[in-house]
């Protein structure tokens, strides 16, 4: 047994001898250099782009199997360019001889340094990156047929690996001052990340592998994302299941285009890929920055039909305040300082077939939540639809505080009224939309609504708004809104009934205008053209009907003018009194033409316990002047003090005129032209009653004489 032994282990060292001088002298008389042409005609031959390496072939054998190539560059795809698809400054690869005769082998840490990788996307949509094409597959017609990197087996599952290839085991990869540019044609755009610097460490199928990565990206317009990940990789030798956990990413954005001049955002989570069945999850994900956190899950399947997606989406509440500080952006001015302090939001999504999908959808911005659900398909023509309600929304606590004067912005005289609005043609044109909102309790403007259900539709540059119902102030609201944005100027048309509202309420928080009380009924119709406001109140068409019943024109009683007015008239006074000035209506009525933004009354017809009322005139809306004539008549009078002087107006028409400004007129009382009138008249009246008495005496004489004579002539 001795001598068997030790003539083994002569034969072995023989061998190991053996080797060791065979591989001496490969390293001494073979030169690697000299196959440099046979390398570059493989490479060539299986991708169809030529390889040219600059630098020396380098190989090493004891005491390990050693190789390093300098300066080699590959050429780019026809019509790309002449500066090389890819190049790398230095590749290492090394191999321990006893690891390969286990069959296990264990190669040395990869290392490439200086590479650089251009990518670019023509104009025509094609890829450089997709253009690795022997020239023995390329199509009659000229076509290009991608090459397979990853064989696959007949029935679709990834081949197995050879037990050495499976056993294999990889001290590492380094990736160190390479530089990656992409440069997208079409779109106009590109940028470069350098330097990135990568590294793995003991890379096997099977066992968890560390990654760690940094890279400087250069986005353009002098922006920069510097980024830094860490993560561990795992893959099983089945190549079926893949794994990324303890992703750690930093990514910090900095330039001048970036708010506050730098941005952090974080990314925490895990992946998993189930390479086989063709679905890809991320069960955790965290994304951190300015403030606010988004939280969530997602998996994607590949189906025949396209990819199938779902994922949850969570933002825990945040203070839109604070993020906006952190993002550097002005905090609005708000009438109510206690708003934007709260924002929280969470849905449910699903991608299929083109359409991507959220439901449910909530969102929550202080005491106001927002539930629904909302879908969008065909992204390059995206086609949006929503069906959201809120049981209150306070849309005022969000506007501007009003200014020093006490416009606001949309009441008369404030910035709407300036032409300061435009109608977006370009966005309505592209708009395709068909959505519903429906509020319970809503404050817009100063109004308070109530049962709120709008719906709006758009589509081939037209925008539907209807049906538009609200109950507001004892009655309800129905309105109609179209804008046609497919000419050259939009058209607007409008056809909307308020009825059985409370007008004194209602134009008090619309307009604050305290002055006109009772239940109101209006209706309008009306279109115009334009895309300013200014224009479109000019082009203004249509008519309009109110009705006002049981109701009060507070600030101006007209009776007591007509008091004042005559005695002043004749010399005396009348005194205060006393009370609210108002005038009290049975009914007001009346009908508009609009015609230009010219207001145009020729029949409003008012009743009062004392006074009839007929008015005519023009309210322009351009100016915002106004010239109205009123004529009032005495129907009735009290007793007691100004009883005479209502009475010395008794059917005599006075007229009641005013003009001016529409926030200021000017009130004419014409009553002493309409007592002289009406003296003038009483005197007619008293000469025609003379000349009646005249006649009527002279009658009287002339019959009791004719009488007279006729006694005579026959007797008694």
């Amino acid at each position: 047994m001795g001598k068997l032994l030790k003539w083994v282990v002569i034969v072995v060292i023989a061998l190991i001898a053996l080797v060791v001088a065979a591989a001496l002298a490969v390293v001494a008389f073979v030169d690697p250099n000299d196959y440099r042409e046979d390398i570059a005609a493989v490479v060539e031959r299986n991708t169809g782009r030529s390889l040219a390496i600059d630098g020396d072939i380098e190989l090493s054998f004891f005491p390990r199997l050693g190789l390093a190539v300098n300066d080699v560059a590959l050429a780019d795809a026809p019509g790309f360019g002449e500066e090389p698809f890819a190049e790398v400054g230095r590749v290492t690869l090394g191999v321990g001889l006893s690891s390969l005769i286990s069959g296990e082998p264990r190669l040395d840490t990869i290392t490439l340094e200086g590479l650089r990788l251009r990518l670019i996307r023509n104009a025509d949509g094609e890829a450089n990156w997709e253009q690795f094409t022997p020239p023995a597959q390329k199509a009659a017609a000229g076509q290009v047929v991608p090459v397979s990197l990853t064989p696959v087996q007949q029935d679709g599952a990834a081949p197995a690996l050879p037990a050495m290839v499976r056993n294999a085991r990889l001290d590492g990869v380094e990736v160190s001052d390479a530089r990656i540019s992409y440069r997208d044609e079409g779109a106009g755009t590109a940028f470069a990340v350098e330097p990135l610097n990568l590294s793995l460490e003991d890379v096997r199928f099977g066992a968890p592998v560390p990654l760690e990565a940094d890279w400087q990206a250069s986005l353009g317009e002098g922006v920069s994302l510097a980024g830094e990940l860490a993560a561990t990789l795992q893959v099983d030798d089945a190549l079926r299941e893949a794994t990324v956990t303890g992703i750690a990413l930093d990514l910090t954005a900095s330039g001048d285009g970036v708010p506050a001049g730098e941005q952090t955002v974080t990314v925490s989570g895990e992946a998993r890929a189930d390479l086989a069945g063709g679905t890809y999850r991320i069960p955790e994900l965290s994304v951190a920055g300015a403030g606010a956190e988004l939280h969530g899950n997602a998996e994607v399947r590949t189906t025949d039909q396209g990819p199938v997606a779902a994922a949850s989406l969570n933002v825990p509440a945040v203070s839109p305040r604070e993020v906006m500080d952190a993002l550097d952006m002005a905090v609005p001015e708000t009438r109510d300082p206690d708003v934007l302090k709260r924002l929280e939001a969470s849905t449910e999504l699903r991608y299929s077939g083109g359409t991507l999908r959220a439901d449910p959808l909530n969102l929550t911005l202080d005491d106001t939540t927002v539930k629904g659900t909302a879908s969008v398909s065909d992204f390059a023509d995206p086609a949006i639809a929503f069906d959201l309600s809120t049981e209150s929304l306070n849309v005022d606590r969000y506007l501007p505080p009003a200014s020093e004067g006490g416009q606001q912005a949309g009441t008369p005289g404030g910035a709407a009224a300036k032409g300061a609005g435009e109608i977006p043609v370009d966005t309505l044109r592209a708009l395709n939309l068909d959505g519903r909102l429906a509020v319970g309790q809503l404050t817009v403007s100063g109004l308070k609504l109530s049962d709120v259900e709008v719906v709006v539709r758009a589509a081939d540059g037209k925008l539907r708004v209807h049906p538009l119902n609200a109950a507001l102030y004892g009655g309800n609201y129905q309105g109609d809104v179209r804008v046609d944005a497919t000419g050259e100027e939009p058209r607007v048309q409008v056809d909307e009934r308020l009825s059985g509202v409370s007008a004194g309420p209602l134009l008090t928080d619309m307009a604050g205008f305290e002055r006109l009380l009772g239940t109101a009924s209006l209706s309008l119709q009306a279109s115009t053209a334009g895309r300013q406001t200014d224009a479109l109140i000019k082009a203004l068409q249509g008519q309009a009907r109110f009705e006002f019943t049981d109701g009060a024109v507070k600030g101006i009683n007209i009776a007591q003018m007509l008091r004042e007015a005559v005695a002043r008239f004749r010399g005396g006074s009348v005194g205060d009194a006393g009370g609210e000035r108002r005038t009290d209506f049975s009914s007001l009525t009346g009908t508009v033409q609009i015609d230009g933004g010219m207001l145009r009354n020729q029949d409003l017809q008012a009743k009062t316990p004392l006074l009839r009322l007929d008015g005519d005139g023009d309210v322009n809306l351009v100016s915002r002047e106004m010239d109205y004539n009123l004529t009032v008549n005495v129907v009735s009078s009290l007793e007691g003090q100004g009883g005479d002087e209502l009475a010395a107006l008794k059917r005599v028409p006075v007229p009641l005129r005013f003009h001016g400004p529409l926030t200021g007129p000017s009130v004419e009382l014409a009553v002493g032209e309409a007592l002289q009138r009406a003296a003038q008249g009483r005197v007619k009246e008293k000469v025609d009653e003379k000349k009646a008495e005249v006649k009527t005496k002279a009658k009287e004489e002339i019959e009791k004489k004719v009488g007279d004579r006729l006694k005579g002539l026959f007797g008694d």
